[in-house]
C-alpha cells in the first residue's frame, strides 16, 4: 500500500515537471515572437534548436524581420 502511494506521488511530480517545462517553452516562443532585438532572438532560437530542431523552424518563420 505504501509503495503504491509513493509511485502515484512520483507520477504526479513527473506530470507537474512536464507541465512546467511546456510552460517555459511556450514563454520562450512568445519572447522570440515579440522580441525585436536580433541578438537575443537568435540566442533563444539556438537554445530551442538544441533541444528540438523541428520546434525552432516555425518560430524562425514567424518572427518579424
Amino acid at each position: 500500500m505504501f509503495l503504491r502511494k509513493t509511485i502515484i506521488i512520483f507520477i504526479l511530480i513527473v506530470i507537474i515537471l512536464i507541465v512546467i517545462i511546456i510552460i517555459i517553452v511556450i514563454v520562450f516562443i512568445i519572447i522570440i515572437i515579440s522580441s525585436s532585438s536580433k541578438s537575443s532572438r537568435s540566442f533563444i532560437i539556438i537554445i530551442i534548436t538544441g533541444k528540438s530542431g523541428n520546434l525552432a523552424r516555425p518560430v524562425i518563420l514567424r518572427t518579424p524581420q
